[in-house]
């Protein structure tokens, strides 16, 4: 019986289920994220904004 590991059967590095994921970017004014509804993500103010008279 030979004692050693050959290199195919070491694991490899570990990896948990919460891989690196790609950050979120957020396009929506705060107005709009904060009530969570689409902004249409018009500059200078969406047509919510505009809408409500809000500051975009």
């Amino acid at each position: 019986m030979v004692d050693h590991i050959s290199p195919r059967a070491s694991p490899g590095p570990i990896r948990s289920s919460q891989t690196r994921r790609a950050r979120k970017l957020r396009d929506s004014c705060t107005s709009c994220a904060s009530s969570k509804v689409r902004c249409t993500k018009e500059k200078p103010a969406c047509a919510r904004c505009i809408e409500r008279g809000l500051a975009c």
